[in-house]
């Protein structure tokens, strides 16, 4: 099979905002081309490829580094059903974080918590005293499974959604209760006090919703925000939780509930509009939240511009949404800027097979894989307000030719020939650049948004990030590419990869040139 050679650089800072890329008077600046500058695997995994870097980053779902480049977190998932049955070993208990210092990528430290004490916070504020006043094990014996991390920067706390609480809302979402299976458990949002890179500890927990991933701090008041892309079973299905973790707040948990089907997956903060957005699951909106009072500010219908999207397309390229199928979102960024929002849309598809309750039938046939990023000016101040724009990553390969990211690998092109299946995403506006990480096309693609609004958007650069580990044959080539972070000051990239079906876990670090 064939991949991308990768292009490497020195293990130096190759950037700085000096050298940042910024549209002025009018003249709008491409996004900058960018290079690996290294990529990081687990232990257990390398192999002594010269081009690799052994560190613990154990299938990582993400990273979030700091708003200065001193430092970076990975947040690992990797957990005890890793590796074969009966057969765990060290590197199988591994979900938690790791500090790495920023440039050398040096440790500075580790932090498993899947045996690890979480105290919980009850809706009154105090410590639970329950369960040995720690979150009792997942439910039915999952691991903790960590998804989602966002650092506040000024209070020195990483937040992080771990999957398998072992708890759950009561159907009032007034009481905190015991999980016995995973179609009604909880998420947990983990607070770290990070104060000390070489030492990390865990503060608290505070519950969320049910199938929560993605973490949002307002740096504004530092509330943290989380939604439940799947409905918990709750007297509200769909609802954002917001954290408020001051000290003189008595009641830390407030929900922003959501009508209908509207849960939010991606979520991201505004402060300069003291704003929070949030793309829905299958809900086919975007909504933006008022972070002085926790409300609704208002929403934006996405499905009428992607339609026009389609029949603006030229004959060969057009197709037709199935009665019953939907836009399947998932990850949002915010260009804290412009005052702009993008989602990915992942999926098209219907809801059942997004939410995976079909029959056994169902496959991946079922739906267009999602190669497009959904913008939206949430500047209220602009001429655009609202305005909708789809951006195309379909790298040559249109949905009537290539349906779905099966069809896309069968072609036996190496991933950066592939179109980008939408899945994590980040804004650079200084460098005018949005990276979107392709989950099952095991790539990444490098996006040109100009601060005109007016200006058209590109996709400038694909490249290769999953990578097979030697010696190893796959049941199927479908790679795992998740999280994308961007560290504003250098531009910096950290793209996350989950590996399995013989794929490394991996972090690529990418530079800006």
């Amino acid at each position: 099979m064939k991949h991308q050679a990768y292009v490497r650089i020195p293990k130096v800072l190759l950037s700085t905002m000096a050298a940042a890329l910024i549209s002025f008077a009018g003249v709008t600046s491409a996004a900058p081309t960018y290079t690996i500058s290294d990529v990081l695997v687990p232990p257990d995994q390398y192999s002594g490829e010269p081009d690799l870097t052994p560190a613990p980053v154990w299938k990582p779902h993400e990273t979030d580094a700091a708003a200065a480049p001193t430092y970076w977190i990975s947040s690992n998932e990797r957990g005890a059903e890793e590796g074969p049955p009966g057969q765990q070993t060290q590197f199988s208990n591994k979900a938690g974080i790791t500090i790495f210092q920023y440039g050398t990528n040096a440790v500075l430290s580790t932090l498993d918590i899947e045996d690890a004490c979480i105290p919980v916070v009850e809706p009154d504020g105090t410590l639970m005293k329950r369960f040995g006043g720690c979150a009792p094990p997942g439910a039915e014996g999952h691991p903790r499974h960590p998804h989602g991390l966002d650092i506040d920067d000024a209070n020195k706390i990483a937040w992080q959604v771990i999957e398998h609480s072992g708890l759950k809302w009561n159907r009032t979402r007034t009481a905190i209760q015991r999980a016995n299976n995973t179609d009604e458990e909880s998420g947990l949002l983990v607070a770290y006090d990070i104060s000390d890179l070489t030492n990390p500890k865990i503060l608290r927990g505070y519950l969320t919703g049910h199938a929560a991933e993605e973490p949002a701090v307002q740096p504004a008041n530092h509330k943290v925000y989380v939604g439940n892309h799947e409905p918990s079973p709750t007297n509200v299905p769909c609802f954002v939780s917001v954290i408020d973790p001051g000290p003189s707040v008595a009641r830390p948990y407030k929900f922003i509930d959501l009508p209908g089907n509207q849960c939010v997956q991606g979520v991201w903060a505004d402060p300069g509009l003291n704003t929070v957005n949030g793309t829905t699951h299958v809900g086919e909106r975007m909504y933006t939240f008022n972070s002085a009072n926790d409300t609704v500010a208002y929403f934006v219908n996405l499905r009428p511009a992607f339609e026009a999207y389609i029949a603006g397309l030229p004959p060969s390229q057009r197709f037709t949404i199935p009665a019953g199928w939907v836009l399947h979102m998932h990850d949002l960024t915010t260009d804290r800027v412009n005052h702009r929002a993008y989602q990915t849309l992942h999926t098209i598809a219907s809801a059942e097979h997004v939410a995976g309750e079909e029959d056994a039938e169902s496959t991946s046939e079922d739906e267009f894989t999602g190669r497009w990023v959904m913008e939206v000016d949430t500047n209220p101040a602009s001429p655009t307000f609202k305005a909708v724009r789809v951006i195309d990553l379909s790298n040559g390969q249109s949905v009537p030719a290539v349906p779905t990211h099966g069809d896309a690998i069968e072609t036996g092109l190496p991933f950066n020939q592939l179109f980008v299946h939408a899945h994590f995403l980040h804004v650079d506006p200084a460098r005018n650049a949005l990276l979107v990480s392709g989950e099952h096309t095991g790539n990444l693609g490098v996006v040109n948004v100009p601060t005109n609004w007016n200006a058209p958007r590109t996709l400038q650069q694909v490249l290769s990030i999953s990578r097979l580990i030697p010696n190893c044959t796959p049941e199927e080539r479908e790679p795992h590419v998740h999280g994308v972070n961007i560290q504003g000051t250098s531009g910096t990239a950290y793209v996350s990869d989950e590996g399995e079906n013989c794929f490394y876990e991996s972090v690529t670090i990418l530079q800006p040139n």
